[in-house]
């Protein structure tokens, strides 16, 4: 699917464009540069109750990757409003960054300028792609969804995850 990002300046004669139903050709002229600024989404709660835990989501994606980004999201934003609903006793860092699709430049921001050290951390959660997503092929229809499901987990942690799981239907991969 195209993607075009049109800057401000450019929104009018875009829009024009647009409403006169006609062919339209860009002639688009760029570079990729290295060492550009990071934007991220950053939430901190409970600074100062001892061992951090990272809690981390790629938050940009490119074309149709509603599925790879947003279990993440929602699953990442669901523990954010837990914690805080909760008033957790620990200290929580909640990171969500942009530039995955090139580089990972948010994480590396991160990783550089803001991340706890390691030996300052307990643990460190991400929600990456595909968390909880079906297999999907274009065209491809299933009339048994299960077959498309997976869970995938290192072997360490079965033994926390049979119970919880235990009512879903799925492939087990580790």
């Amino acid at each position: 699917m195209p993607v075009m990002v049109v800057g401000a300046r450019s929104r009018a004669t875009f829009e024009r464009a647009i409403a006169s139903g006609e062919p339209v050709t860009f002639d688009v002229k760029g570079h990729y540069e290295r060492d550009v600024a990071g934007r991220n989404v950053i939430a901190e709660t409970g600074a100062g109750r001892g061992p951090t835990i990272v809690v981390s989501t790629p938050m940009t994606g490119w074309y149709s990757c509603v599925c790879e980004r947003g279990p993440g999201i929602a699953n990442f934003l669901a523990l954010a409003r837990t914690v805080a609903a909760e008033k957790w006793p620990a200290h929580l860092v909640f990171i969500a960054t942009a530039g995955h699709e090139i580089g990972h430049g948010g994480m590396e921001l991160f990783l550089k300028h803001g991340a706890p050290a390691p030996k300052d951390t307990l643990a460190w959660i991400h929600f990456g792609s595909s968390n909880a997503c079906y297999g999907f092929a274009e065209g491809a229809r299933t009339e048994r969804p299960e077959e498309e499901r997976y869970l995938v987990l290192s072997k360490s942690a079965v033994a926390l995850t049979d119970e919880a799981f235990a009512g879903v239907a799925a492939k087990n991969v580790w």
